[in-house]
């Protein structure tokens, strides 16, 4: 059984949505901001549970995206598309979507690429961020390959 993950799933989708390329090291050495950064993407929005002015809040959550090293332009493009969702899980949703469309997107590459000897062998399934296989060879360069958004190297 092989396991293949997005790698940086989140902020490799949002990334790539503002036009860039997410740098390997993006959550730092051991992983150390991964927690703190996906809590953010999904935390960051107008909805004003404090006494803070909006527009104090809105700097706050721009300050905490500059904290984590996110590039200006990704920072746009998230207070532009993301900062004023009506619904807390619009982040989630989103991304979620995107994932769902790597995975079917490798899925549909992968088996049109067996040939029919293979075909009978080849198990997969799928969590929201991974794909799983069974008795399939060959998948590795296949994955490493796809290019969504733009964008190669989705796969680790």
């Amino acid at each position: 059984m092989d396991i293949f993950d997005i790698k940086n799933a989140y902020p490799r989708i949002l990334y790539a949505l503002a036009g860039e390329q997410l740098k390997d090291d993006f959550y730092g050495s051991d992983k150390k901001n991964k927690v703190k950064i996906n809590v953010m993407l999904n935390d960051k929005w107008d909805k004003n549970d404090s006494n803070m002015k909006p527009a104090h809040l809105k700097a706050t959550a721009i300050r905490d995206f500059k904290k984590l090293n996110f590039l200006p332009n990704v920072i746009q493009y998230y207070m532009d598309n993301f900062y004023a969702r009506k619904h807390k899980d619009g982040v989630y949703n989103t991304f979620a979507k995107h994932e769902k469309k790597i995975i079917n997107s490798a899925l549909q590459i992968l088996i049109n690429d067996a040939d029919e000897n293979e075909k009978p062998f080849l198990g997969y399934g799928r969590r929201h961020d991974s794909l799983v296989f069974f008795n399939y060879t060959g998948h590795q360069k296949i994955l490493t390959s796809l290019e969504y958004l733009g964008q190669n190297g989705w796969f680790k």
